[in-house]
C-alpha cells in the first residue's frame, strides 16, 4: 500500500488506529499539505535522488558484493524500492 498521496486506500485502512481528534485535524491539514507542501516536498526528494544517483552507480554494485556475502544469501533480482521523504535526517540517509 503507498500512502505518500493521502489515498482513499490509507485512509480506510489506518483510520481506526488514529484516535478521531487527531483524525479529524490531520484530514482538515490534507488539502493544505497537497497544495503547498507536497510539491515542495516531492521537488527536494526528486532532486536530492538526481543527485545521489551518480554515487549510486559507482558504490552501488561493491555494496551489493558486501551485503551479499555478509548476509551469505543472494540480493533479490528485481529492484528494491526505496521510499524517499522530506526531512529524512542526514544522519540516516545513505
Amino acid at each position: 500500500m503507498h500512502c505518500g498521496g493521502f489515498g482513499s486506500e490509507c485512509a480506510t485502512a489506518k483510520a481506526a488506529d488514529i484516535p478521531a481528534t487527531l483524525r479529524s485535524a490531520l484530514e482538515k491539514a490534507v488539502p493544505a499539505y497537497r497544495t503547498l507542501w507536497r510539491p515542495r516536498h516531492d521537488a527536494a526528494n526528486q532532486a536530492w535522488m538526481r543527485e545521489l544517483r551518480p554515487q549510486i552507480e559507482r558504490y552501488g554494485p561493491a555494496i551489493a558484493e558486501k551485503l551479499k556475502a555478509a548476509f551469505q544469501h543472494p540480493l533479490a533480482a528485481a529492484p528494491l524500492r526505496v521510499e524517499v521523504g522530506a526531512g529524512t535526517p542526514p544522519s540516516i540517509r545513505i
